[in-house]
């Protein structure tokens, strides 16, 4: 890749043979917002799906990054100083479809998409639970306590 990915914002469609990464310091520029990367598996080369600056995430840190096929969106968590958010970005084009925002941090690397019913799963680090968020219904379904797993 032209740029380093950033840790945890990695996501591959098994589906479609596509891979998603989202990269930082694109022309050595700590600064910049991310730079969301498509590659289509069957080509094999950077760029061929986008390659799009996400100037409205700014400088944060995403991480946990899941692909919804059926809904086209990446799903990430967003960290930065006013807190932790939830956002999905369609594809191809990256726009943000949607921000939701997290009552508190979230464990980094434990993350998962149903793809079939389209609900991305985290763990939060305040409430130890693993917390849903369906994006089909834009709603939130029942969390489960790590406790009971």
């Amino acid at each position: 890749l032209s740029a380093p990915v950033m840790k945890g914002a990695f996501a591959v469609d098994a589906l479609n043979q596509r891979v998603y990464a989202l990269v930082h310091d694109v022309d050595g520029d700590a600064d910049a917002p991310p730079t969301l990367v498509g590659i289509d598996g069957r080509l094999g080369h950077e760029g061929a799906l986008l390659s799009t600056e996400l100037t409205p995430l700014g400088a944060s840190t995403l991480w946990n990054a899941e692909v919804d096929s059926r809904q086209q969106l990446v799903v990430v968590i967003r960290n930065n100083a006013s807190g932790a958010t939830l956002v999905a970005l369609s594809l191809p084009d990256a726009a943000v479809a949607l921000e939701e925002p997290l009552d508190s941090p979230v464990q980094f690397g434990v993350s998962a998409m149903d793809t079939r019913a389209s609900v991305y799963y985290f763990v939060s680090v305040a409430s130890a639970e693993v917390r849903g968020f369906s994006l089909s219904a834009r709603d939130w379904v029942p969390a489960i306590p790590l406790s009971s797993l």
